[in-house]
């Protein structure tokens, strides 16, 4: 109980030393092109790493410079095509990735993948498998592929999967779980075929807990599996030491990479979205209800939380080349889009 306040004063102290995030964009999107997805974890706002902005409405997807001024637009697919979006990506320099799933009723199941350029013109269009999936991670790889993962399989035995494919469509590897549910966390793929997935997982056989484990691949060959020693949570990131963050709504947790428990803080945000690593700390997007994010949190290297926003409606969060933090949000009664970004001041 001491351990605990203490550790909250000093949450508490640092929350009022930081120092405010600056604002470097705020501007809002043309209310004609509709409004993001709800649900964040949909990836409705990717960066490239040359800080080109991919913003993902439900009637158009736009392309904006790093100043957000819109520089292209792809029209979502016609409604007799029955497509519903999944996520989007940026790949490479110039290449844009769509994703979307066919709706129930329509003629076939499975992935489409959607290939722009940064003109927003299509190059090519590729039917994806396997047709059963629920897309959580949705992201880029180093050698211009991307990178898919969630969960697949006929309910209620949801199993994690991740594949990797190339914008012609083409399947690279994939992985998959043998327990009885399931899920990817998080992915992150590295320069030469490496790459971490954290996964979520009710082992086949054992109890109805699910545990944490860290695969390591490379060139989609597994080459290890190491147990997180997480007692819950479900949000969850991976650190750029190899480690791990989980939080859930009492806790906020750092993992060594060797799944060991580093330290943890107490945590009063009931529900936590994305979490992104960045230089030095973490930017988190929480609520403090049952509802969707609404408050985007930033946190130093331990997991205490140095400064929060205003509530806002959250539909994405996306990390910049130079580790700024990059919100869409839903003002007006959720009528207009706007884009906020925020830098740590120097």
């Amino acid at each position: 109980m001491l351990r605990a306040a203490f550790c909250l004063l000093l949450v508490l102290a640092g929350t009022a030393l930081a120092r405010e995030p600056l604002t470097t964009l705020d501007i809002d999107l043309p209310a004609t092109d509709g409004a993001p997805h709800r649900w964040l974890q949909k990836n409705t706002l990717a960066v490239s790493q040359g800080g080109i902005l991919l913003i993902a409405l439900d009637k158009v997807t736009l392309i904006a410079d790093p100043s957000g001024r819109v520089t292209a637009r792809i029209p979502a697919p016609p409604a007799e095509r029955k497509l519903e979006f999944v996520c989007a990506s940026m790949v490479a320099e110039d290449d844009v990735a769509l994703v979307f799933r066919y709706a129930e009723g329509a003629p076939q199941p499975g992935l489409v993948l959607f290939h722009h350029g940064a003109d927003g013109r299509l190059k090519r269009q590729s039917d994806l498998t396997p047709h059963s999936t629920h897309i959580e991670r949705c992201l880029p790889t180093p050698d211009g592929a991307l990178l898919l993962g969630g969960s697949a399989g006929p309910p209620p035995h949801f199993f994690w999967w991740f594949a990797k494919f190339t914008l012609e469509g083409n399947r690279v590897f994939e992985a998959r779980g043998t327990g009885r549910q399931g899920r990817v966390a998080a992915l992150s793929p590295q320069p030469g075929g490496h790459l971490q997935a954290l996964i979520n997982e009710m082992p086949a056989g054992g109890t109805d807990k699910f545990e944490w484990r860290l695969h390591r691949y490379v060139d989609g060959v597994s080459r290890s599996s190491t147990r997180v020693e997480a007692d819950g949570g479900y949000a969850a990131a991976l650190r750029s030491d190899g480690g791990v963050i989980t939080s859930d709504d009492r806790t906020i947790s750092i993992f060594e990479d060797s799944g060991k428990l580093k330290h943890k803080l107490p945590w009063w945000f009931h529900l936590t979205g994305p979490i992104v690593v960045t230089d030095g700390g973490y930017w988190a997007a929480v609520s403090e209800g049952d509802h969707l994010p609404d408050i985007v949190a930033r946190l130093d290297a331990t997991g205490a939380v140095l400064w929060r926003s205003a509530r806002m409606p959250i539909r994405g969060l996306a990390l910049t080349p130079d580790n700024q933090v990059v919100l869409l949000v839903m003002t007006d009664n959720d009528k207009q889009a706007r884009l906020l970004r925020f830098a740590l001041p120097r």
